[in-house]
């Protein structure tokens, strides 16, 4: 994105034209979570562990491609995997 630029004069000092750069618009933060239950109350088994992790590389995938973000990892335990991407 480019800034804007925004030009004025200005009065006190006679005719004098300053310019000044904008702020760039701020972009919403957006996040992808993915939630999976896994089997035993733990970790889970091998072979969901695997899956997660195949989850996580193909989002990784995508999201580089697309350029729009990063997978900010993920988390395991209680039961439970998370993955997370921002963008």
């Amino acid at each position: 994105m480019t800034a804007t630029l925004a030009t004025r004069t200005d009065s006190a000092a006679e005719g004098r034209t300053s310019t000044s750069v904008l702020p760039e618009p701020e972009m919403p933060e957006q996040a992808v979570i993915a939630h999976y239950r896994l089997s035993d109350g733990q970790y889970g088994s091998s072979a969901e562990r695997e899956a997660v992790y195949d989850a996580e590389r193909a989002m990784a995938s995508v999201v580089e491609e697309a350029g729009v973000g990063e997978v900010d990892g993920n988390e395991s335990g209680g039961g439970e995997a998370v993955l997370r991407v921002g963008a």
